[in-house]
Order: structure tokens, then sequence, then C-alpha cells
């Protein structure tokens, strides 16, 4: 999770996007000796984070910059 801002503007609280993502990191040893797929996890990830942003009415998924 991140924000975005230019560092000689700052943003008021109305104009802070954040940047909220999943991601999986598979150990190591685990990713030498087998491939693990963690697509189909993630998307389920993804839309489970997505579902729970759309439910605040105070937020709004938009587009990657």
């Amino acid at each position: 999770m991140g924000n975005e801002y230019e560092d000689d503007h700052v943003p008021s609280k109305e104009e802070i996007t954040w940047h909220c993502f999943a991601t999986a990191e598979v150990p190591f040893l685990k990713r030498i000796f087998s491939k693990i797929d963690t697509r189909e996890g993630l998307a389920k990830i993804q839309a489970e984070l997505i579902s729970i942003i759309n439910e605040e009415p105070r937020l709004k998924v938009v587009n990657e910059p």
C-alpha cells in the first residue's frame, strides 16, 4: 500500500490516491524445486479487496496510473 502525490504539493485528504494491491511471496526453496502458480489465489484476493473497498462509500477504485 502506498500513496501518490507531488513533493511540492501536499494534497488534501480528498486528493490523496492510495495504491492497494495483493502480492504473493513464494519462499526461495519452493520456487527452485517446484512451480507454484499464485495467479488464482491472487485473483481471489484482489476481487475480495475490491469488494471491501467498494463497500466504503468514501472510497473508489481507480485504474493504475
